[in-house]
């Protein structure tokens, strides 16, 4: 004789209300349309026709008598006692694990998952906690999340209070990702809009993160250079040199001079001497007059230390000269000495 109390899974001193609403809920669990695969939903099928079978004879009084008086009857003849539940300390009962979400029999873990809606002065917030299966835990995690990621920013406690939220629920939905999947389930799919919503917001926070960490390792490891400009100095047209002269015989420079090489725009406004060997002098012609306007003496690239004079000098090339004056600047910030005497040589 089938057991009408162990289809519907209730003691047999359930009220009728408690009939009616586990009924409910086994018809609403056990609905074949929930099930894809033929082989499943022929089952279903044949577990909703024992559960009707069982609701028709328990929810009408008669009938619950009748059938109450026949099966102590035959539990008494056969040595059996009749179906009740497990209490909640024995051993069945703690090995049976209950969804406290949709009340399933299923694998459970523990979660915490938490919402907060930012109201720019006020916020909203709520947490869904308890050992739940794992078609809960993913309505759950993208539905909170998502409403999160999407509202939780709008407020300046919400601002500081959603980043951790978030990591909360991501990490927790994490440690919950090797459960399975009940063969039925009676929780909704989450909506495609929040799921869209979860993974767009990490993505650019992702980036944003990335964009911010890349600037500051770049600025720690990147140092500034010095390059100096290019002269302003202009190429004239060469002129005529008269013939070599005899060059005043003054003293090598001391050691207190420095190479042309080792000024710096860092020691403009100092009085230094310098010297070097030049390797091109410039006359600046005016093209009116034709009259000598300055001239360039350099010992490298144009880039770098020059001396300048308003006067026409021998040809100067291959030949070691030292000057000390102020150090100027010019607009490209390329250090010089202006010669406002004759020119020295050195060895």
């Amino acid at each position: 004789m089938k057991n009408y109390y162990q289809i519907l899974d209730l003691e047999p001193t359930a009220t009728p209300e408690q009939i009616k609403v586990q009924y409910r809920f086994l018809s609403h669990a056990w609905h074949p349309d929930k099930f894809p695969n033929r082989e499943q939903k022929v089952k279903a099928e044949e577990k909703i026709k024992e559960i009707n079978e069982a609701y028709s004879v328990l929810s009408d009084p008669t009938k619950r008598e009748a059938y109450d008086s026949t099966l102590h009857n035959d539990s008494a003849s056969s040595g059996q006692t009749l179906h009740s539940r497990p209490s909640p300390n024995s051993a069945e009962a703690q090995s049976k694990q209950i969804c406290e979400s949709c009340g399933l029999p299923s694998d459970t873990k523990y979660i915490e998952f938490y919402e907060n809606i930012g109201l720019i002065i006020f916020r909203q917030h709520k947490s869904i906690k308890g050992h739940l299966c794992k078609s809960c835990i993913n309505y759950y995690f993208w539905s909170l999340t998502g409403k999160t990621m999407l509202f939780g920013w709008w407020g300046v406690i919400s601002f500081i209070v959603t980043p951790f939220i978030l990591l909360n629920n991501i990490w927790t939905f994490i440690f919950t990702s090797g459960m399975k999947k009940n063969l039925f389930h009676i929780t909704p799919d989450p909506s495609p809009f929040w799921v869209f919503s979860t993974i767009g917001g990490f993505l650019v926070s992702g980036f944003i993160f990335s964009i911010f960490l890349l600037s500051i390792l770049s600025s720690f490891f990147t140092q500034p250079t010095y390059s100096p400009p290019p002269t302003t100095a202009p190429i004239p047209t060469r002129i005529s040199r008269p013939t070599a002269t005899t060059t005043h015989a003054l003293p090598p420079p001391t050691p207190a001079c420095l190479k042309w090489d080792e000024v710096t725009p860092q020691m403009e406004g100092q009085v230094v001497c310098v010297y070097g060997v030049v390797l091109d002098h410039i006359e600046n012609i005016d093209s009116i007059t034709g009259a000598i306007g300055q001239t360039y003496f350099y010992f490298g690239r144009k880039d770098q230390f020059f001396l300048t004079s308003l006067y026409l000098w021998n040809p100067t090339e291959g030949i070691c000269i030292s000057e000390t004056g102020l150090i100027q600047l010019n607009t490209y910030e390329v250090p010089y000495i202006k010669i406002e005497g004759d020119l020295d040589s050195c060895p």
